[in-house]
């Protein structure tokens, strides 16, 4: 996240045209480059995710979710949580996989839960396709870790695919509801790769 602020600030000082972007997926679509040119954001959404020792939230609005790098905050972080409404302020920024938003502005104005999660299997999550997105799958838990910030690590199968938690994903379990079948938990999960 710390080259991305510089590239940020490289940009900047070449010069670009910025653009306002007031939805998810209008910064989603923006090419790396193009994200790089630090465009005005401010969106309105719900929080899917809030890690304070990594300095991040995950923000879903109507049309997409997206990463959001809290430390460039001009403000504490308020206080909040999943499912918090959210006003929010920054810049775009490239990120290691999609683009994100750099938080200059944070405010909650409300909370409503979180967003439906839609379904997904474990190929989308491998090829990275669900980036940031509130996701719902089926899969079979092998592996439960911490990482050295508490942080639950994962490793699941599905099918003939196995994500192993040393590949790169990192899966946060947002709320956990029982299916039909009482041996079997449902897990409504957000990715990050």
């Amino acid at each position: 996240a710390i080259n991305d602020l510089k590239a940020l600030d490289q940009v900047a000082m070449a010069g670009g045209a910025k653009r306002v972007l007031t939805t998810v997926d209008a910064v989603r679509r923006v090419g790396p480059r193009d994200a790089a040119l630090g465009h005005i954001v401010q969106v309105r959404g719900r929080l899917t995710l809030v890690d304070r020792p990594w300095n991040m939230l995950m923000v879903q609005d109507d049309t997409a979710g997206i990463y959001v790098f809290a430390s460039q905050l001009a403000h504490a972080l308020p206080d909040c949580r999943p499912g918090g409404v959210v006003e929010l302020e920054g810049e775009s920024g490239p990120g290691e996989f999609a683009p994100m938003i750099v938080a200059r502005r944070l405010k909650v104005v409300g909370h409503e839960g979180l967003p439906a999660a839609h379904q997904t299997d474990l190929g989308r999550l491998l090829a990275g396709v669900e980036d940031s997105q509130l996701v719902e799958f089926d899969g079979v838990v092998r592996d439960i870790t911490r990482d050295n910030q508490n942080h639950l690590m994962l490793g699941l199968s599905h099918a003939t695919e196995r994500m192993q938690r040393s590949g790169g994903l990192q899966h946060r379990l947002v709320p956990v509801r029982r299916a039909e079948d009482p041996k079997t938990l449902r897990y409504r999960d957000f990715v990050e790769k």
